[in-house]
């Protein structure tokens, strides 16, 4: 008796502490869509998933003083449930031993549209979480919208350009039509009918230049990716989608700009009693503003003259001219800008005291001085290239918080294959992985990601500043950044720095900042190369693109207060992402930061 005693003694103490223990309720971020008449689950989950049988489970609404559904005392209490759920509730008890406190609500009316609170009690602690259902009545939902940026979009001669369209809600777009024309041309700009693209009845210009992305169809997708952008495709975008029963548009504008050549500058003579020095350049869409300015740095525009011509393709080639005598200064700067690019070229010319001696000998001497110019401005082009580069050099330097004392380690990461989700191939020197879709035969261990198709580097960190570069040509869906020690690894959960993550990633031709909410960054070239910074005591973690030296985002303001770790996802079938050594960032860079 005295050891049966005891025995409930012991487990009267030890279910105490569980229950003292505290927990958190869980549900997903995202509303629940369902149409009515269809059964739904409401999913609510202990964590830690200690056993849910005497606790006590109640489901609610604003709307309504008595419950949804109540668990409490070890069994359901209908008698005090609201009568509009009568019949209608279920809680999975078989799964209560793991903590899954989900509602199953049967039949769904249009009524039963709002928020649901999960409230997951003990007599010593409790938690609650909030649900949205948005049920969808089945005789409306062929209806949608078509939703397209509202800003124009700009892009440059050449490149590659996506014309984002979304359906709301996301229907699949397998069995709709999806119509991109101009009101320019009878044809369409793209046409998938009847479960197929029709190049048939595209419009010439475009043929073998647009893409639809299939494989996003099943989320609402419908943006256009058009290719090798010309000077001609500048308009406005018409995105149709149809059903048999109902269909809507929307208009998205595209703006096209030419970022010209280097002008080139030459002397020549002119029918007065002085010089002509003409500045040329061609690539231009629209046309440039022009600009002279003389040594004394004076604007003398209204003193020049241009022209503007369009060649075959629809570009600008420009030439200005001013004319200048012995009573002028001897230098001059040409500048050419794309105003809607906002980007400029320029070119200087400095003209020698010969040119305008007493006696009028100039035309004998005029082709020797005249060949220096152009050995002069060949060599301003090659001086300003390093002077470039050794500024574009400085700027990354400042932006990595500055050149202070304390050194910025060069870190020389390596993979982590323990953390490797199974389908992620590692390469043997660690610094490779892609993803195969293929799942491999692993040990599932503790530190393994089971959800995501990421990894951790192996080394992590506690303290300092650190920085490395992964390159990513070739891949259009990455994630990269850090990570904590304590992340979910097994579970779904969003990347974000609430949850311990701090990353950027690129989805197609747009990247993304991966905060709450996420957010589109708007960058002029995508990167091949992206710089990760991470300076602990700071708390900050920055993004470069390496290719152009320019800074992409920074997350501030955060306490690190464990272990973080280079962060790796891939999920582009077969295409790689390659870390950088510490020792490849250093050889390019020279010796101001220091390599491990």
């Amino acid at each position: 008796m005295m050891k049966r005693r005891c025995f409930s003694l012991v487990f009267l103490l030890v279910f105490h502490y569980v229950l003292s223990e505290r927990f958190r309720v869980l549900v997903p971020d995202d509303p629940i869509v369902v149409t009515v008449g269809d059964d739904i689950v409401l999913e609510c989950q202990l964590v830690p998933d200690i056993s849910l049988d005497n606790l006590e489970i109640r489901w609610f609404t604003s709307d309504s003083a008595s419950p949804v559904h109540l668990y409490s005392n070890g069994q359901d209490r209908p008698d005090v449930q609201d009568k509009a759920y009568r019949g209608r509730t279920e809680l999975f008890k078989d799964e209560f031993p793991r903590g899954n406190a989900s509602l199953k609500l049967k039949k769904i009316k249009a009524s039963d549209g709002g928020s649901y609170t999960c409230f997951i009690g003990s007599k010593t602690y409790h938690d609650e979480a909030v649900i949205h259902l948005l049920p969808l009545n089945p005789e409306v939902t062929e209806r949608f919208r078509v939703l397209v940026p509202d800003d124009p979009i700009v892009v440059t001669v050449g490149d590659d350009i996506v014309l984002e369209c979304q359906l709301v809600p996301d229907i699949s777009l397998d069995n709709l039509e999806i119509r991109w024309f101009t009101s320019d041309s009878a044809s369409p700009v793209h046409l998938y009918s009847n479960g197929q693209d029709r190049p048939d009845v595209q419009d010439k210009a475009y043929r073998g230049r647009t893409e639809l992305f299939k494989d996003e169809f099943p989320r609402g997708n419908a943006s256009l990716k058009l290719k090798k952008i010309k000077a001609s495709d500048e308009g406005s975008y018409t995105c149709f989608i149809g059903s048999k029963t109902y269909h809507d548009e929307a208009v998205i504008h595209l703006q096209v700009g030419g970022f010209g050549h280097r002008p080139w500058m030459q002397l020549e003579e002119n029918n007065k009693d002085g010089l002509r020095i003409v500045c040329k350049s061609d690539g231009w869409y629209p046309d440039p503003v022009i600009r002279w300015e003389d040594g004394n740095g004076q604007d003398v525009t209204a003193q020049s003259e241009w022209e503007f011509l369009k060649d075959s393709r629809g570009l600008i080639t420009v030439q200005s001219h001013i004319d200048v005598t012995s009573d002028s200064v001897n230098r001059f700067s040409c500048f050419m800008e794309n105003r809607l690019l906002r980007k400029r070229r320029e070119a200087h010319v400095q003209i020698s005291d010969e040119f305008f001696p007493k006696i009028n000998v100039w035309l004998v001497i005029f082709w020797v001085v005249a060949s220096l110019v152009v050995l002069a401005v060949a060599a301003d082009v090659l001086v300003h290239r390093k002077e470039d580069k050794r500024i574009q050099e400085l700027q990354l330097f400042c932006t990595l918080e500055g050149y202070d004392e304390v050194a910025i380690n060069c870190v020389s990461v390596t993979l982590d294959v323990e953390t490797a989700n199974s389908e992620l191939e590692v390469s043997e020197d660690l610094k490779s992985l892609r993803w195969t879709r293929t799942q491999r035969s692993l040990p599932d261990t503790r530190k393994r990601f089971t959800y995501w198709e990421c990894a951790l580097g192996s080394e992590g960190f506690t303290s300092g500043r650190h920085y490395w570069e992964v390159e990513v040509t070739g891949n259009s869906r990455w994630s990269l950044g850090v990570a904590t020690e304590s992340v979910e690894r097994k579970e779904w959960v969003s990347l974000r720095p609430k949850t311990g993550f701090w990353t950027i990633g690129r989805y197609q031709d747009q990247i993304y900042i991966k905060s709450s909410p996420e957010s589109r960054l708007r960058v002029g070239q995508i990167p091949g190369k992206v710089g990760v910074y991470l300076s602990y005591e700071s708390g900050t973690v920055s993004f470069y693109n390496v290719d152009t030296k320019s800074h992409l985002h920074t997350f501030t303001g955060n306490k690190f207060t464990e272990k973080l770790y280079p962060f790796f996802r891939t999920w582009d079938v077969n295409k790689w992402l390659r870390i950088c050594s510490g020792s490849d960032w250093i050889n390019n860079r020279g010796g101001a930061l220091t390599s491990q």
